[in-house]
């Protein structure tokens, strides 16, 4: 994973590439984000993997298939944000 310059919460996606092994954000401000698929699954934000209460991860990361891999991948409207679902393991 890598990122190539700090990413301003202010600044949009302009587009997303994946392969089987990760997603590549690339940001309006032309800086880039690579992110694993098992490290996206650990880390993510929706109510089954983070307790909005308590901000603890909800995830057994050991439980998490190493090559997992999305359903589906878009870009919310506003560019603010990715929806990913991933397939059942």
């Amino acid at each position: 994973m890598s990122n190539q310059q700090q990413t301003p919460a202010s600044v949009r996606i302009k587009n997303i590439t994946q392969t089987p092994e990760m997603l590549t954000i690339h940001w309006q401000n032309n800086a880039t984000s690579e992110h694993s698929w098992f490290w996206l699954k650990d880390h993510g934000e929706d109510a089954a993997s983070l307790n909005p209460a308590t901000m603890q991860r909800e995830v057994d990361t050991f439980t998490i298939d190493p090559a997992i891999q999305p359903e589906s991948v878009k870009i919310t409207a506003d560019g603010s944000g990715i929806n990913i679902l991933c397939k059942p393991s």
